[in-house]
């Protein structure tokens, strides 16, 4: 469904939705929730294709059959459309475009834009050298994008986007910050407190490794399965609810981590680079956190 764009507005100093994008009228919504009704019932009674529905880590996910997703859930937020907003029109990189939020049942849903192609994680082991590449350096060209959108400040905050707080991921582990990270030296000591378990020889994990790192705009959670591809291309970039500032190294860090096979890792660092020490030790940290997490 095409629409003209509804341009970002300005709230006590921050972005925030139009009224035609955060404020629906109830004809609308009703459409809405028809049309998830009739999608709920092609796909799971009649099972018939293009009534996707399924969950993402927090989320319900429900394809309307109209070109349009709709994400719902308790813990989708009115912030996350915002991100995708305040990217899609301050950027190139590829974000669903918002149609509307709006609340029901306690839950909040954002319908979005359907965009086309597989995730990475499924089609990057039959994709080419040169697509891989390719798909490698348009994440660079996002990252970048990304940074310098915002900035890079030294020792700022790392924090949630656009008002702070504490960031909001659901790549970090119980429990969740309760703050702000004023330092790079708190950012550690939250994942060291989550990697460390019984009889695990911690002595190359709680020394943080030198260098410096600048806070930046990042998605913060670049996974495989939140990349959208066809060919060498990528046709959307999902999930935006993990929007916020990071240390620099932080969304590269994913992506060198997202290597889902040997040729898209060898693409990932012809672009990247070595990664720096402290992304290698953030990452070792947020690696045994999420193994630590699995056994729970």
């Amino acid at each position: 469904m095409s629409q003209p764009d509804a341009t970002l507005i300005e709230q006590d100093g921050v972005p925030a939705l139009p009224s035609e994008i955060a404020n629906p009228s109830d004809e609308q919504i009703q459409d809405v929730v028809a049309a998830m009704q009739a999608a709920e019932k092609r796909g799971i009674v009649d099972w018939q294709p293009g009534s996707f529905v399924g969950f993402s880590l927090n989320a319900g996910l429900l394809e309307l059959g109209d070109g349009r997703l709709v994400k719902y859930g308790k813990l989708v937020t009115y912030t996350e459309a915002l991100a995708m907003e305040y990217v899609r029109q301050n950027t190139t990189i590829p974000v669903p475009k918002v149609h509307m939020v709006f609340v029901r049942r306690g839950m909040t849903h954002i319908v979005m834009d359907l965009l086309p192609g597989s995730e990475l994680m499924e089609t990057a082991y039959k994709m080419s050298e040169d697509e891989l590449r390719r798909i490698a350096e348009q994440l660079h060209d996002y990252v970048t994008q990304l940074q310098n959108l915002g900035g890079l400040h030294a020792g700022e905050a790392i924090r949630q986007w656009p008002s702070g707080g504490p960031l909001r991921n659901v790549r970090f582990y119980l429990p969740d910050p309760s703050d702000e990270f004023h330092s790079l030296e708190e950012f550690h000591s939250y994942w060291l407190q989550r990697a460390i378990s019984e009889n695990m020889d911690v002595s190359k994990l709680t020394v943080m490794p030198s260098g410096t790192a600048k806070t930046t705009l990042g998605h913060g959670d670049l996974m495989s399965a939140n990349i959208l591809v066809r060919g060498g291309e990528i046709t959307g970039v999902l999930d935006w609810e993990t929007f916020g500032w990071y240390p620099d190294f932080w969304d590269g860090m994913i992506i060198h981590d997202l290597s889902v096979t040997r040729q898209t890792r060898a693409a990932i660092r012809a672009v990247f680079g070595v990664p720096s020490d402290l992304a290698v030790h953030f990452g070792d940290l947020r690696f045994k956190a999420e193994y630590n997490r699995s056994r729970l």
